[in-house]
């Protein structure tokens, strides 16, 4: 695929600089494309700001399966609940839970960090763990490619 035909497609996918992001790809060799159909992807799991439903969800499934896995997230909900948590606030707080383990996920892919009892760096070696994930930057926030 040459940088034209990758432009046009990360330009499909919506991304916001696809001629930077092809030329990234084709002049460095980083898998730009497969790094933004991941972001764009995962991002999508990430509950969006007006999106309380999950609420509702999570309390039916309380009802229906008090004892289940991970019914204590209902049971936090219940309890917030009535002491006047409000949606929004519920929302904000698991939407910005998400999003740092979208983000440590992210990082976990492009440096696996240390392992315990060793150094998972020089077990693995310079090519670290092949995945070749989203490149972030200091900030926590996926790193922009320059034009």
């Amino acid at each position: 695929m040459d940088q034209v035909e990758l432009t046009e497609r990360l330009r499909r996918l919506g991304c916001p600089d696809p001629e930077g992001w092809a030329r990234s790809q084709m002049e460095e060799g980083i898998p730009q494309l497969a790094r933004y159909v991941f972001l764009r992807q995962a991002w999508k799991r990430i509950l969006g700001e007006n999106d309380h439903g999950w609420i509702e969800n999570v309390l039916q499934n309380l009802q229906r399966s008090p004892d289940a896995p991970y019914a204590g997230q209902g049971h936090a909900l219940k309890r917030l609940r009535e002491l006047g948590a409000r949606d929004e606030d519920l929302t904000d707080l698991v939407r910005g839970a998400q999003a740092e383990l979208l983000f440590d996920f992210c990082y976990l892919l492009e440096d696996p960090g240390e392992l315990e009892g060793g150094n998972l760096r020089a077990i693995l070696g310079a090519g670290g763990t092949g995945f070749g994930g989203p490149r972030f930057g200091t900030n926590r926030q996926p790193a922009r490619i320059s034009a």
